[in-house]
């Protein structure tokens, strides 16, 4: 062990070089799964270990440990405290370190004393503050106690002024061989495609499927037709909202026995939570930046902390992404330069509510703070900047930036040294950001533009590129949910449609005339009409109204046809012309219908049924 770096062996646990964690360090561990957190728990003194995630706590809760959560309250603390114990282990989340202390305080024991405290996967407190205030509450004791550390396999150096203040310094356990993680790193511009080239190309008996978004999990499973097959593990919101679904499987707890061939994880399962797997799954990463953001993962942090979730080992790793060049990406000088900005504001307008002595003033100074945007980068208890939100702005600015170009995320990959990436591009002229446009609440009249010409974009390229073996799922896929506006393409073809001004009800009345013109019983219908009616040789028929009515309702009958059978709708084939032929005893004239020809064009009726 030298001076703030420990080499581990191949294949060893840190217990075998350590007897317990170091104190007033900021630990880099290197490699997940290495025994740190394991070995803090079996260490020969009293200590606080605090997780990100309910999951990874009741991983760990056992007799001796004892886990405390948003279901755990300071009484069941005080319980556990109260028993005479050689060392006490508590595994808490960020937000339950306050119940600790208020249990400790019951007991009168002075708990800044009594126990280590260590932070793991402590990037969590800077990726997750922007939706997870809480979870930074823990730093307002952390620097109290008198022994405590930071510790993960992928920490993000925190900017918090307090570590260098207090002396904390960087750690190192460094791996005796440092060996590459394969990757298969899928660049595409449409992921329901390369998903399904994927599932097809990897066959596997188990996947682990890391996805943040219960949404995108639903949409693949139902894309790719395995919602029977799937296991989804997320937040309990979550779960509610796949169960209303009724076709996906969810839990918020693991349970190794609800293991399905397709398993699909969210955030609260890709860090240091354990799964311990009698088999070696393939894993599949999905980012999906086009539609959700937030699905942008960091090669850095979030990929490792993934791929180090199945302790047993891994059959294959692969990260399928698409890329959007137009995701909001800051500059780390132009967020400091907005930040420094916005706090002079907010400072002004603090000032200035501190300064008035009229209520009705600072009442509405309290209201302006309340509205600007820049209060969730202001510590509420101190008044000044919180770090772990400028932390968290910069990290995730820069992992926005990673996925604007393909070239950007291989690059950041490579940046990491910790991975072998094998990239594979795939490209279709169906893209994401074309089905993006269908997803924002579009009026019907641009949804079937929309759908139409990128329906006529891909068989025009098709046509153009008669040789090619591309298959685009995601084409396949928006017929299906778009089969009438497909048949309409198909009838009618693009420039009629355009014609139309992508208007449904002309379009639907356009393709009714269509179908009933080319269809077989209308042909046969026609050719029975001017066989009956038609006037031969210049020859004018002469027929009664119920003359008309009978042959028509005949044929109709005959050729499965709705029509009207009256000569109203005879006007609509034939020129007719309603004439005198005689007179009856009393004077009144006999009236008949003269069929003088055919007319050329046609009216279509609207009613009509094969």
């Amino acid at each position: 062990v030298m001076y703030n770096n420990v080499t581990l062996p191949d294949g060893k646990y840190l217990d075998t070089v350590l007897t317990k964690l170091p104190h007033k360090k900021i630990i880099y561990k290197y490699l997940t799964g290495c025994g740190a957190t394991h070995l803090e728990l079996i260490s020969k003194r009293n200590s606080i270990l605090i997780e990100p995630y309910i999951p990874v706590i009741l991983g760990k809760a056992s007799e001796k440990i004892f886990p405390v959560h948003g279901d755990v309250h300071t009484d069941d603390i005080v319980d556990y405290l109260s028993k005479k114990r050689k060392y006490y282990k508590i595994v808490s989340t960020p937000e339950g370190l306050r119940k600790i202390i208020n249990a400790c305080i019951e007991l009168d024991m002075n708990i800044y004393k009594m126990f280590f405290l260590v932070v793991a996967e402590c990037e969590k407190l800077i990726q997750d503050v922007d939706f997870r205030p809480g979870i930074i509450e823990v730093m307002d004791e952390f620097f109290k106690f008198k022994k405590s550390s930071f510790i993960s396999a992928t920490p993000i150096p925190p900017s918090d002024p307090r570590f260098k203040e207090k002396g904390f310094e960087d750690f190192f356990i460094h791996p005796q061989t440092k060996t590459p993680i394969p990757i298969d790193l899928y660049s595409t511009n449409n992921l329901a495609s390369t998903i399904k080239n994927y599932f097809n190309k990897h066959k596997a008996d188990h996947y682990l499927i890391f996805i943040n978004s219960t949404e995108r999990i639903a949409s693949v499973a139902k894309f790719l037709g395995i919602e029977e097959e799937m296991q989804v593990f997320c937040a309990e919101a979550s779960v509610n909202t796949l169960k209303a679904d009724e076709t996906i499987a969810a839990t918020d707890l693991w349970d190794v026995k609800k293991l399905k061939k397709y398993n699909a994880l969210t955030s609260r399962f890709f860090t240091a939570f354990d799964m311990k797997l009698d088999f070696k799954p393939n894993v599949l990463i999905i980012s999906d930046v086009v539609k959700v953001a937030h699905t942008a993962l960091d090669p850095e942090t979030d990929i490792i902390q993934i791929i180090g979730r199945a302790r047993n080992g891994v059959n294959h790793i692969a990260h399928i992404t698409n890329w959007d060049a137009g995701l909001e990406s800051k500059s780390p000088e132009e967020i400091k330069g907005f930040i420094d900005g916005s706090f002079q504001t907010y400072n002004t307008i603090r000032e200035l509510r501190d300064t008035t002595n009229n209520s009705d003033g600072r009442k509405l100074c309290d209201e302006a703070l309340d509205m600007i945007s820049f209060k969730r980068f202001v510590n509420q208890k101190t008044g000044n900047v919180c770090h772990y939100m400028w932390d968290n702005e910069l990290h995730s600015h820069a992992v926005r930036g990673y996925y604007k170009s393909a070239s950007n995320l291989i690059l950041a990959y490579e940046n990491t040294k910790r991975f072998k990436v094998n990239h594979i591009a795939e490209r279709y002229n169906l893209q994401d950001k074309d089905m993006k446009y269908l997803e924002k609440g579009l009026s019907d009249k641009k949804t079937i533009e929309y759908i139409t010409e990128a329906i006529h974009a891909h068989i025009s390229w098709l046509e153009e590129n008669p040789f090619s073996i591309q298959n685009n799922h995601a084409f396949n896929s928006l017929v299906r949910s778009h089969k009438i506006l497909y048949k309409y393409y198909r009838e009618l073809g693009i420039d009629k449609i355009r014609e139309l001004d992508y208007k449904r009800w002309k379009i639907e009345r356009e393709y009714t005339h269509s179908q009933i013109k080319n269809s077989t019983s209308y042909l046969k219908l026609n050719h029975s009409l001017d066989l009956r009616f038609n006037p031969k040789d210049n020859f004018e028929r002469l027929f009664t109204t119920q003359q008309i009515q009978k042959t028509l309702t005949f044929l109709y009958r005959r050729y499965n046809i709705i029509l009207p059978a009256t000569v109203a709708q005879l006007r609509k084939w034939f020129h007719v012309r309603r004439t005198t032929v005689g007179y009856r005893e009393d004077g009144t004239e006999i009236k008949k219908h003269k069929i003088l020809g055919r007319i050329n064009q046609m009216e279509i009726p609207a009613s009509f049924r094969q």
